[in-house]
């Protein structure tokens, strides 16, 4: 039985098609399993902006609007390229929206999936009042002993 409801695409071997069918699709870590080196792009940019890849060429999927792209080229930002084939998948405009929030924060775009992750799981209250702010809890990987 299929881990995911996401309907593939064409997927050329059915060996392919099958180990796609049992990975959970929606979480970016099997979709990163899935284009490690079979792009021109980082796997991680190519997962985090929702593709999947199908098994032949560069051809990849998206898990939410099921757009197709190929033809990819090292520099291709995988985001940007989504919404520019798809601009209506809903997956493709929550990611710009995060990156544009976290661009207007000030931080550093190469920087994304880090800051990807503190929108996600926001400190709401800290056990130790003081570690509020992110400088203070900097400052406990100072005095940890090395």
């Amino acid at each position: 039985m299929s881990r995911t409801n996401v309907r593939l695409a064409n997927v050329k071997s059915a060996t392919c098609k099958a180990w796609l069918k049992s990975l959970n699709l929606h979480d970016c870590n099997s979709r990163k399993l899935t284009l490690r080196n079979n792009s021109a792009c980082e796997a991680g940019e190519m997962a985090r902006a929702g593709w999947l890849y199908l098994g032949d060429a560069d051809r990849v999927q998206c898990i939410s609007c099921s757009g197709v792209a190929r033809e990819w080229r090292e520099g291709n930002d995988p985001l940007l390229e989504h919404l520019a084939q798809f601009p209506w998948c809903s997956l493709a405009q929550r990611r710009n929206k995060d990156r544009e929030t976290i661009s207007e924060a000030g931080e550093d775009k190469t920087n994304f999936e880090k800051a990807a992750q503190v929108i996600a799981y926001p400190l709401t209250e800290p056990a130790i009042p003081a570690y509020t702010s992110i400088k203070e809890r900097s400052k406990t990987f100072e005095r940890r002993p090395r």
